[in-house]
């Protein structure tokens, strides 16, 4: 599993700066989802624990953007992933991104034959394996 050592480091700096204790975070997933060509913008999924200032630990969840262009690293996060559909959409818009491949109903129906077809031949054979010995 890759890791993203830098964008940690830069996570936890910007949590200190906004008054957390980023030190004391840790990221149980730090993944990249996002990426503009030829690789300056990259935004990044990530889901941890972290600590207030009065030490109460937090679960939270987000996304981070950084551009190394002009060196900019912006953080949106919260509670879960449902707020932050529009910050997502936004962020993500123009990059190339990682996505689920929902199969299409004729690709299943295709697979699904190649498979009846293939049991099909396979007793076939085995038929004509007994009927010969």
């Amino acid at each position: 599993m890759l890791k993203y050592r830098a964008t940690e480091k830069d996570l936890r700096d910007w949590f200190t700066q906004q008054g957390w204790d980023g030190k004391s975070g840790r990221f149980e997933e730090l993944k990249l989802i996002a990426i503009e060509r030829p690789g300056w913008v990259q935004v990044f999924q990530f889901c941890g624990t972290i600590f207030d200032e009065n030490n109460q630990k937090h679960n939270l969840c987000g996304y981070c953007r950084d551009d190394e262009r002009s060196q900019k690293f912006d953080v949106v996060y919260g509670e879960s992933f449902t707020d932050l559909h529009t910050n997502f959409a936004e962020w993500t818009s123009g990059l190339v991104t990682k996505s689920r491949c929902n199969k299409h109903p004729v690709q299943i129906a295709l697979i699904i034959l190649f498979v009846v077809c293939l049991s099909l031949l396979m007793i076939w054979l085995a038929i004509i394996s007994l009927a010969t010995t």
